[in-house]
């Protein structure tokens, strides 16, 4: 079994949570993303993590990755912050959750759909996201 833990950062900004045709706000989707805090994952939200259009934003910070067997599965290259957008219905934030707490990488055919809201942000805005991100509380 392979254990990742990290940071999840959920868009509290001006838009995320509260524009037109979003299910529910962002503290119902708080509420339930702290259920993560159970596993070894620190929830907590930000301002703003923009881009505002594309909200409401989700970020996943990995910190370090647990295993007692090969992890094959771990996709290459993912590192740093994977980012989400659009992350606005119950369902899609359960398939998040469960992203999370299993075993498989963003790109098994389960999380197709999870995978199709990963936001890659521009190479020329990778620095100053990073900046902001180490400042989230």
């Amino acid at each position: 079994m392979r254990l990742a833990t990290g940071r999840v950062v959920l868009c509290r900004g001006c838009c995320c949570g509260v524009a037109t045709g979003r299910s529910h706000g962002a503290e119902h989707r708080l509420r339930r993303l702290l259920h993560l805090q159970d596993f070894g994952f620190k929830v907590s939200t930000s301002e703003c993590l923009g881009p505002c259009s594309l909200g409401d934003m989700l970020v996943f910070i990995p910190s370090k990755i647990i295993t007692d067997t090969p992890i094959a599965h771990q996709p290459k290259g993912r590192k740093g912050p994977i980012w989400f957008s659009g992350m606005h219905l119950d369902s899609l934030n359960e398939l998040f959750i469960d992203w999370l707490l299993s075993d498989l990488p963003l790109n098994h055919k389960k999380f197709g759909l999870l995978q199709m809201q990963e936001y890659k942000p521009k190479k020329n805005n990778r620095e100053a996201i990073n900046e902001h991100l180490s400042c989230v509380v």
